[in-house]
């Protein structure tokens, strides 16, 4: 028995780097992709500095050119959030942070978001972010239990 699959590709904004997501979007569509996979980082320094108005305008630059978005990936890229770090303050902003993002996926409804890009080094399942017990999998792991749309994989390229 053949399962009938059809794939949905996505292709990552962050490659485009200088181009405003509109083109961005725009030139994914023509070229086939269904889906914008964001880098939050590209869009501001940290998704909490974004307002309404600029949350809604990129969905609206996606959707306008018929796709959808995907996802997030490097969540933590170029912030000044760490989750291996001995400083217990800096794990609890990360934790602070990471529900941030989960607020901020559901501008779209993403259903995924990946702390580690696939070509990272870091290629944990989730179990083995609840492995760390009282660690941010568990704080935003639950926060997303209660938001059914943003079933986050943290490493999706396992």
């Amino acid at each position: 028995m053949t399962a009938n699959i059809r794939w949905k590709y996505s292709l990552c904004n962050e490659m485009y780097e200088g181009w405003s997501l509109a083109k961005i979007a725009a030139s994914a569509a023509a070229i086939g992709y269904q889906g914008v996979e964001l880098a939050p980082y590209t869009l501001a320094p940290l998704v909490t500095d974004l307002t309404t108005a600029d949350r809604k305008r990129i969905r609206q630059d996606v959707e306008d050119a018929g796709l959808k978005v995907s996802g997030m990936h490097w969540l933590l890229a170029k912030t000044p959030f760490h989750l291996n770090t001995p400083d217990r303050a800096r794990r609890e902003a990360t934790s602070k942070y990471l529900l941030d993002l989960i607020d901020f996926s559901q501008t779209w409804e993403a259903r995924r978001s990946s702390l580690a890009h696939r070509r990272s080094a870091i290629r944990w399942r989730a179990g083995r972010w609840r492995k760390l017990g009282s660690g941010p999998w568990k704080r935003c792991g639950g926060a997303a239990r209660g938001r059914p749309s943003a079933a986050y994989s943290f490493a999706s390229n396992h």
